[in-house]
């Protein structure tokens, strides 16, 4: 399951909003924007080193 399918089930809910699976919901979050950031970051590294 990817993490938009995770929220548009709205699984958090789903569970009562538990701090466990509202924790794992923002870690998730957190890691994809992270690994975007990273990706855009090489990216931008690759296109100087042309």
């Amino acid at each position: 399951m990817s993490f938009q399918e995770f929220e548009k089930k709205n699984l958090v809910a789903e569970k009562g909003f538990s701090w466990e699976i509202e924790q794992d919901s923002m870690n998730w979050e957190h890691t994809i924007e992270s690994i975007r950031y990273l990706e855009d970051k090489i990216k931008k590294i690759q296109e100087i080193s042309e």
